[in-house]
């Protein structure tokens, strides 16, 4: 029992090393917006259109960032109140979700701009990088879960 406990002590301390490292490694979330730039070779007028629909896309955000935790600080005073109000919890999160639906329609149309602002020849490349990076990504959490998995039957002496 001893050892049992112990294992699993050590399992569950090695996936929370293993996830903290992880986070730190990890790419900012606006990486994308400047391989975009680097890698199809854009002329200075897309630079600047693209540049103007990012600065529209975040204003046009922002409003609905607002609403948005207005709403979900409502919905965590109902879920925290005494007495369960299903009809105002349900009217909250379809009106959250509507929120989230609306600033969804706006990066798609953002991107629907910039995609649009290239070239034939730039959108076929971008395609293509696209293509490639997923493909990749896809092959590294493989090898990633692989050797989390090797790493956890070593620790645990399961062999």
């Amino acid at each position: 029992m001893k050892k049992l406990l112990i294992n699993l002590s050590l399992a569950s301390l090695i996936s929370v090393s293993a996830y903290s490292i992880n986070a730190h490694e990890r790419e900012p979330r606006n990486h994308n917006k400047h391989e975009l730039t680097a890698n199809l070779s854009l002329t200075q007028q897309q630079k600047e259109d693209i540049k103007q629909i990012h600065q529209q896309t975040k204003q046009g955000l922002s409003t609905y960032r607002a609403e948005q935790k207005r709403f979900r600080e409502r919905v965590q005073a109902l879920m925290q109140s005494d007495t369960w109000d299903e009809l105002a919890v349900t009217e909250a999160i379809e009106q959250l979700m509507q929120l989230k639906l609306q600033s969804r329609l706006i990066r798609a149309k953002s991107k629907n701009k910039v995609f649009n602002r290239l070239t034939l020849e730039q959108q076929t490349q971008f395609i293509t990088s696209r293509h490639a990076r997923k493909s990749d990504n896809g092959e590294k959490r493989a090898k990633k879960s692989q050797r989390t998995m090797q790493r956890l039957v070593k620790a645990l002496d399961l062999n």
